[in-house]
């Protein structure tokens, strides 16, 4: 007797079909969260928050883990007030390095710790590209989203991971594939949709890197910004920003948007 092969794929075609119904879900899922986070950032009135934020890679290779932390903090006013103040502990001195993007009269303005003089940008778009590398993608992440740009996010591989706490806040999590940025996993308080935790992990090949560190170095060849040898081989990078004070809503005034120095943050 002929084994019924209809019958004998049946359930391997069921397991398949209900597959693709699941992972659709997931996505249709993790895209309207995500959408609702986005919603929020690009139409509360202010945004306040700080926190660290940490990176670690193995770019020069596996027996010399490179790690880096730095704290931020981000003041935004609608429609276009903007202030980001981060800082790291400089391992050559007492002194930390600190830096500043900011808005002043319609205009905007970058001041790094290689070079103090206020370098000003003919829009913010630039502002922030130029300065993320510094800042942990902090300075062009969240700003785009409160000015409704797309930024690093893509929603086409967006998914919901099983919910967790961060400090006993119950939050959902939400994690992205980009093809260009790598994964994305954000952690997000159910109750505010306020996010609390990035993380990216990236993997960039030596083709990928070459390239970058090349247009690096002609945008910045006159900034007097030390650029690292090019790695020969590929490596990845781990980013983990953590939010430790997010507030939507506050009063604000421009005065909190003027540029004295850097602001001094906690810890450092």
């Amino acid at each position: 007797m002929k084994p019924n092969l209809r019958a004998d794929i049946a359930p391997l075609v069921i397991g398949i079909i209900l597959s693709v119904f699941v992972t659709s879900a997931s996505a249709e899922s993790g895209n309207d969260l995500l959408q609702k986070v986005k919603a929020k950032y690009s139409s509360c009135a202010t945004f306040s928050g700080e926190g660290s934020n940490t990176t670690k890679s193995d770019m020069q290779g596996k027996d010399k883990p490179y790690r880096n932390e730095k704290r931020f903090s981000i003041l935004f006013k609608r429609p276009d007030l903007l202030r980001v103040d981060w800082s790291e502990p400089n391992m050559m001195s007492f002194t930390p390095v600190v830096c500043s993007l900011y808005t002043d009269s319609g205009k905007y303005y970058g001041v790094s710790s290689f070079k103090r003089t206020p370098e000003e940008f003919k829009n913010l778009e630039m502002g922030m590209g130029t300065y993320a590398g510094i800042s942990g993608g902090n300075t062009y992440l969240i700003p785009s989203m409160l000015l409704g740009e797309r930024g690093f996010i893509s929603e086409t591989c967006s998914e919901t991971l099983p919910d967790a706490q961060i400090d006993g806040v119950d939050c959902s999590v939400i994690q992205i594939n980009d093809k260009k940025t790598g994964k994305w996993t954000y952690t997000v308080n159910k109750a505010t949709l306020a996010i609390l935790r990035i993380q990216q992990v990236h993997t960039i090949t030596a083709e990928q890197s070459k390239a970058m560190m090349d247009d690096a170095n002609q945008r910045m060849k006159d900034k007097n910004i030390p650029f690292p040898e090019t790695p020969a081989r590929d490596y990845t990078i781990e980013t983990i920003t953590t939010f430790k004070k997010v507030a939507f809503d506050q009063d604000m005034t421009a005065a909190d948007f003027v540029f004295t120095d850097a602001k001094p943050l906690n810890g450092l």
